[in-house]
């Protein structure tokens, strides 16, 4: 699906590259959703602290940066539309 660590190591890059227009992957640390060039979804947070999500709509060469802070527990959405 196109997600991983940034450069930094302080947050994480979702960069979806899905076969077709609506896809849905859900893992214990992150649920991510595509439809068309809208990427949303929630991180589950294990620990508290905080970091940077770099967003990617599908075909966008610039993500959108969304810093989010959480406790352990904490489901936190996120959405960017493309």
């Amino acid at each position: 699906c196109g997600i991983e660590p940034s450069a930094d190591g302080k947050g994480l890059v979702i960069r979806p590259q899905v076969p077709r227009q609506r896809f849905v992957l859900d893992t214990p640390l992150l649920r991510v959703e595509v439809e068309h060039k809208t990427v949303w979804g929630e991180y589950k947070a294990h620990f508290g602290g905080s970091m940077d999500l770099y967003v990617y709509s599908p075909g966008s060469s610039v993500p959108i940066v969304i810093p989010i802070a959480f406790h352990a527990g904490d489901r936190v959405p996120f959405e960017v539309k493309g």
